[in-house]
């Protein structure tokens, strides 16, 4: 397995994780197609905080 494949394979787990969170938050502002959009800007070992 490449470094590149293993990288690959994280970024998939992060984006997965990130979208349980989407659907386990109750009052998620941001419910809308969109949010597909901001998940790999979220995905790099950062969380998004919503106030």
């Amino acid at each position: 397995m490449s470094s590149l494949e293993e990288q690959f394979h994280i970024m998939r787990q992060q984006i997965v994780a990130l979208q349980a969170q989407i659907q386990d938050a109750p009052n998620m502002p941001m419910q809308s197609a969109d949010d597909t959009a901001t998940l790999p800007l979220h995905s790099m070992g950062t969380r998004p905080h919503y106030d």
